[in-house]
């Protein structure tokens, strides 16, 4: 009889861990849908930055007010979006909007930071991204300056007044978008009129740049 009872509250144990795991679970999927909810659509800041939310792919799209567009993920479940390597709280607002808080140190002049800005909902419905194969060829800027993009190998080479030079691409896939590393980290954009310029501190790579015919 003894044994039978101890098995009985053991089984019980069980069950009950089971039923609270459950109803975890679901409580965990209700924050989710009800987040993802919440975020879907296109969000625009004060400085006309804008994020689609792609909750399907938990994932982001966000295009900054000078044209990047970068690409990077957030868990709506724990209210959490992933920025150049670091966790922003996503906080909801009662008006609708939501603001961003980095965890951790607080940003300084040296790094990108989204800590505090506050979004809104935008009439826009998509935030398109481009192929990055669309990158690939030869581009020449009016300084004289040209540029040669290969992304199936991830490589690009630089011929200015100041010398010749080749390096590596990269795109983490943090919200930042695709970029050379030459001087420091120079920002892709692809702009709406077909022409190329990049967001750096390289005087060599600055201004349009052209597509060579």
């Amino acid at each position: 009889m003894e044994v039978t009872v101890k098995r009985f509250r053991f089984l019980a144990a069980i069950l009950a861990a089971v039923l609270l795991f459950t109803a975890g679970c679901g409580a965990d999927k209700k924050k989710d849908d009800d987040m993802s909810k919440a975020l879907a659509g296109v969000w625009v800041d004060d400085a006309g930055d804008l994020i689609h939310f792609l909750p399907g792919e938990s994932a982001y799209v966000l295009k900054t007010a000078n044209g990047r567009i970068g690409r990077g993920s957030y868990t709506p479940s724990e209210g959490h979006l992933y920025f150049n390597r670091f966790i922003y709280d996503i906080e909801m607002q009662l008006d609708g909007s939501f603001n961003l808080r980095r965890n951790g140190s607080p940003a300084d002049d040296s790094e990108e930071s989204m800590d505090g800005f506050v979004f809104v909902t935008s009439p826009l419905t998509d935030v398109p991204e481009y192929d990055t194969s669309l990158l690939n060829g030869t581009w020449v800027s009016e300084s004289g300056t040209t540029v040669t993009i290969d992304t199936e190998i991830m490589e690009y080479g630089v011929h200015s007044e100041s010398g010749t030079g080749s390096g590596t691409m990269s795109n983490y896939d943090d919200g930042r978008g695709l970029y050379l590393f030459t001087d420091g980290e120079s920002f892709v954009i692809l702009n709406e009129d077909g022409t190329l310029s990049f967001e750096t501190n390289d005087e060599d790579l600055a201004g349009e740049i052209f597509r060579q015919d």
